[in-house]
């Protein structure tokens, strides 16, 4: 039966092809979504630190006033380390992400690996600067060449990874980062250690200035992409409607496939063969199909996927092809097969054979 199957089904390969290039469609949204999705998560995963990070409600980018670091060691906080981050660029193709950093204390908050080069340290000659890779990728630049940051020459010290949403940033010393900005003394962030004399969430004490918050390092950078990850759940749920769609569609062909050999069937069946028969019969090409959309989807999604990384905020994210995420998406095409081959199978298992061979 199974090698019936397939002969009936090459036969009839147009309409075998036609229905690959359906499940081929769904299964690439599928996989690439899959895969978006999982880039999102590996890239915007909290960051392992025992620092609280204070800054302006709702933005990670506010100057906080001159003080406030005086200020937080008064109440109690044993280190105080000031940093800045913001976005600058004339538009959103150019714009990168600039941190400036305390180049004596900022490999206590962040383990970094460094690739090429050397990392920023107290000594660094001023408008040096260190790229995550990701960045350093996209300007082209490797240490000992220059980089432009809001209209001023940097030259590229080292090139890093952290295999988080760090590595789209730039890193330059606090001095020259408030240099370049013009912002004097003033940063966005003060990072704490998360010792117990400041708590998470707003801070209430007086000597404190109004809308300061204390929070997990990154983890108002993390929370804001939660809202990307929901937009592409919705898009998940759409891909999965049109999984659903071509699975009717895939009963409805197979279906119409063996109304047309129900004389041969009938006949196999008066021969002695059992009514799974059937089952076998339309899993052979349920599966036949399946295969030959996985692969067209596969690959697409693979060719697609390489050249579309998304840039939100200065940051990239790139479609990750990992064993899980093709795992996940292989299940969900089998399921796609045993659901359009057991259907047919179920509904053609009712006919006796006369009954076949009277219509």
């Amino acid at each position: 039966m199974l090698r019936f199957g397939v002969q009936d089904l090459l036969k009839q390969w147009k309409l075998g092809l036609a229905m690959s290039l359906v499940l081929a469609t769904s299964f690439l949204g599928y996989l690439g979504l899959q895969a978006y999705q999982s880039s999102l998560a590996s890239t915007f995963q909290a960051l392992p630190s025992d620092y609280l990070q204070v800054h302006q409600f709702g933005s990670i980018g506010g100057r906080i006033p001159t003080g406030v670091g005086t200020q937080l060691r008064k109440l109690g906080a044993s280190q105080v380390i000031a940093e800045i981050h913001t976005l600058v660029g004339t538009s959103p193709q150019d714009a990168v992400l600039l941190r400036g950093v305390d180049t004596a204390a900022y490999l206590q908050l962040q383990r970094i690996e460094v690739l090429q080069g050397q990392a920023l340290h107290p000594g660094s000659p001023q408008r040096s600067v260190m790229l995550g890779w990701r960045l350093a990728q996209r300007l082209s630049a490797a240490p000992g060449e220059r980089v432009s940051l809001r209209g001023r020459t940097f030259l590229v010290t080292g090139v890093f990874r952290t295999h988080t949403f760090v590595d789209n940033e730039a890193w330059i010393s606090l001095q020259d980062a408030q240099k370049l900005l013009g912002w004097e003394e003033m940063v966005t962030s003060y990072l704490v250690p998360d010792e117990g004399v400041f708590q998470v969430g707003m801070l209430q004490q007086a000597e404190l200035p109004q809308g300061l918050v204390a929070l997990p390092r990154g983890e108002t950078i993390r929370s804001g992409f939660e809202e990307y990850r929901a937009l592409l759940n919705l898009f998940a749920a759409v891909i999965q409607f049109i999984g659903a769609a071509a699975m009717l569609i895939l009963t409805n062909v197979l279906l119409r496939l063996a109304w047309l050999h129900r004389y041969e069937m009938a006949v196999l069946r008066a021969a002695g063969f059992p009514r799974r028969a059937f089952a076998y019969y339309l899993a052979s090409q349920a599966v036949c199909i399946t295969l030959a959309g996985v692969l067209l989807g596969a690959i697409g999604a693979l060719v697609i996927g390489g050249g579309m990384d998304l840039w939100i905020n200065g940051y990239q994210i790139q479609p990750v092809f990992s064993a899980p995420v093709l795992a996940n998406s292989l299940m969900w095409a089998t399921a796609l097969t045993v659901l359009g081959s057991v259907l047919p199978a179920i509904w053609l298992g009712r006919y006796s054979p006369a009954q076949l061979l009277r219509v």
